[in-house]
């Protein structure tokens, strides 16, 4: 039992150190492909691991009610701060 706990917990930290939230922020620009259904999003200032921007896969869960609830914020100019999973 104590070999699985000393696994896990690398693992934990290594998803923890994975992810990033960007400074709170308005959308700049918002862009579709057509080709696999992708969403990119960049904001008037980007978190430093994501310094372009924001990539959406149609494939993730919650792809449709984030999608939705982004175009809201984009539509109506208010500042969010988004938490990306770095792959």
């Amino acid at each position: 039992m104590k070999k699985y706990f000393t696994f896990i917990i690398p693992l934990l930290s290594f998803s923890v150190s994975a992810t990033e939230g960007s400074p709170t922020g308005t959308i700049k620009r918002m862009q579709s492909y057509s080709s696999s259904g992708d969403v990119f999003i960049s904001m008037k200032t980007n978190g430093q691991q994501c310094n372009t921007g924001y990539f959406i896969d149609k494939l993730s869960a919650g792809y449709e009610s984030t999608l939705s609830m982004l175009l809201a914020v984009y539509q109506a100019n208010t500042p969010i701060s988004i938490i990306a999973a770095a792959r």
